[in-house]
């Protein structure tokens, strides 16, 4: 036909392949294009588990046991405890029977033993109470110059009022607590300083506190306690 430009002819089929080749990548590149996209999936969900681990505080267990000794493995009740206080010092002076000053890593802080009250001998203003002495004396001998370990209460803050450190104090090898060992002996009483938020030990010490009594030992017989006489008929 006249006004067409002679050439090679081009069938239709030819021209699509052409064009399928263009679109298509190579069977390398789609290659490298999934390994790179795998790649990237790992590095994004790795990084999301980073966050989530260094973001969120590990599950606390509660223990079902009531006692405060330590386990085998020196843990408090077979507790995780998480966030509370866990240190080693020396006890470098017995102020009560309830109170001691602390040094841990180069500093000394004054500790206030959890969950027991001794009766008073240096509060301002008040006398000297029954068997606070006696309280006193044992505090000393049991601790005075001591290696110990300072164990925090999770349920419990962490200083008090006074900003005075709330711990378990557990002489450097023992598994029950000095806390404890006072309130059994009847030199200390049990004392809940929030009752909508008692310790964790608030059971056991309150057993053992019954025990002191029934046995009428310390601060539980005379002279603080002495029975009143029967009425004669």
């Amino acid at each position: 036909m006249h006004g067409l430009r002679s050439g090679p002819f081009i069938s239709r089929e030819k021209i699509s392949d052409r064009h399928d080749r263009v679109r298509r990548p190579s069977s390398g590149i789609r290659w490298l294009w999934a390994v790179g996209v795998a790649l990237a999936a790992i590095v994004i969900v790795g990084s999301q588990l980073g966050d989530r681990e260094a973001g969120s505080p590990p599950p606390t267990t509660r223990s079902s046991t009531t006692t405060d000794d330590l386990d085998s493995s020196g843990n408090a009740s077979g507790d995780a405890s998480t966030g509370a206080v866990d240190l080693t010092g020396r006890v470098t002076r017995v102020i009560d029977g309830d109170t001691v000053r602390v040094e841990s890593r180069g500093f000394e802080t004054t500790v206030r033993l959890i969950g027991i009250d001794t009766p008073e001998t240096r509060k301002p203003g008040a006398p000297v109470q029954c068997f606070g002495p006696e309280a006193s004396r044992r505090a000393q001998a049991l601790l005075s110059g001591k290696r110990v370990r300072l164990l925090g209460d999770p349920t419990q803050d962490t200083r008090d009022r006074f900003a005075r450190l709330l711990a378990y104090v557990y002489v450097d090898g023992a598994t029950r607590s000095v806390n404890a060992q006072l309130v059994e002996e009847g030199f200390a009483k049990v004392y809940v300083y929030r009752p909508s938020r008692p310790f964790r030990h608030t059971t056991a010490f309150l057993a053992a506190e019954s025990r002191a009594r029934t046995g009428r030992r310390g601060l539980w017989g005379p002279p603080c306690n002495t029975p009143a006489p029967v009425a004669r008929s």
